[in-house]
Formats: structure tokens, sequence, C-alpha cells
């Protein structure tokens, strides 16, 4: 019996691991090209730019998260280093930036009363190297 719980917990969390992670990028049913994706991204997004995570800082007592970014090459907006704001480890998902790595980023300020910058799951930011040439391509032209 307490081999059947094991197994039944297991289950539940492979199937229901990947709906449960909100960090995840939301995949759409409605297949668009990559172009046109990065394009209206581009439009919507008040910060596009290539970042190397320079430090991040966590408060263990409230879980909070800051994020601070080296501007290697703005596409829009900033072009000055920032930095994420103090924020929910859960609300921006942190742990998908590593320290020392370099990342394409789609940012969102949602409003100027927020301190913070509206990162994961806004676009398709991704690491640096999942960044393919004609993506980059394409954000140095919409940056002109």
């Amino acid at each position: 019996m307490h081999n059947m719980i094991k197994l039944t917990i297991l289950t539940l969390v492979l199937l229901l691991g990947p709906l449960a992670n909100a960090c995840e990028p939301v995949i759409s049913s409605d297949k668009k090209p990559l172009k046109e994706t990065i394009s209206n991204s581009f439009d919507e997004a008040d910060l596009v730019a290539i970042v190397y995570v320079q430090n991040i800082s966590k408060d263990n007592d409230s879980g909070e998260v800051d994020t601070h970014f080296k501007v290697l090459e703005s596409f829009k907006g900033l072009e000055d280093d920032f930095s994420t704001g103090w924020v929910a480890g859960c609300c921006l998902c942190q742990k998908h930036f590593e320290q020392g790595k370099a990342y394409v980023i789609y940012a969102l300020r949602p409003d100027d009363h927020r301190k913070y910058w509206e990162i994961n799951g806004y676009g398709p930011s991704k690491s640096i190297t999942q960044l393919s040439v004609s993506e980059f391509s394409q954000l140095r032209k919409l940056s002109k």
C-alpha cells in the first residue's frame, strides 16, 4: 500500500509538473512565424536588450530577489545597467537567470508606480545561446 501511494504521487508530479511551473513560457495554439512573434514582442516591450547577469541578490527572510543586469546591446529602451527591483522570487522567476550568463530579454514595466521589470514570460526572452542569427538580425533591423 505504501508503495502504491508513492507511485501515485510520483505519477502526479510527472504529469502535472509542467503545468505547475508558472515560469514556463505559454505556448500558444496558433503558430506564428518567429519573425512575427519577434516583431510583435518588440513593439509591445519597453525594453529589448542583450544583457549579462552581474549579480542575483536574495533576501532569505522575505524570499525576494533582485537581479542586476549589464546591458551589452540595447535594441529598445534602456542602455544603462539596471536591476529588476526587489520582487517575490516567484514573480519574475529569476531562478532562470544565472549569474555570469547572457540573455536576450523583452521586458515590460507594467506602470510607472512599480519598481520592477516584468521579464520572464513576456516575449521570447531566452539565453543568448538560444538566440538565432536571424532573430539577432531582425532585432538589429527593428532597432533602427
